[in-house]
C-alpha cells in the first residue's frame, strides 16, 4: 500500500475487529476498532491467522488517497 499523506484504515476480519491474536504488527487498537496507518509505500503486516481458511478482510480508509497493490506468488 502507499499514499502521499497519512491515511487511517479500519480493519475487519469476517465483519469484526481483529483481536490481539490475529492482528499483525502494524495494527493498533483505538476505541474498540482495529486500525493501521498508511504513511508511505511499503508492505503492511495486517492479519496473522497462523493457518489457511476462508475469511473476508475488509479495509476501510478514513480518507481518499490510498493506493493498494496486489501480489501473487505461485
Amino acid at each position: 500500500m502507499g499514499t502521499q499523506k497519512l491515511v487511517r484504515v479500519k480493519v475487519l476480519l469476517d465483519g469484526k475487529p481483529l483481536d490481539t491474536a490475529t492482528a499483525g504488527k502494524d495494527v493498533r487498537f483505538e476505541k474498540g476498532e482495529s486500525i493501521f496507518y498508511v504513511d508511505r509505500e511499503r508492505l503492511y503486516d495486517i492479519v496473522n491467522l497462523g493457518s489457511y481458511a476462508d475469511h473476508t478482510i475488509e479495509l476501510t480508509p478514513e480518507t481518499g488517497g490510498l493506493d493498494v497493490y496486489t501480489l501473487t506468488f505461485g
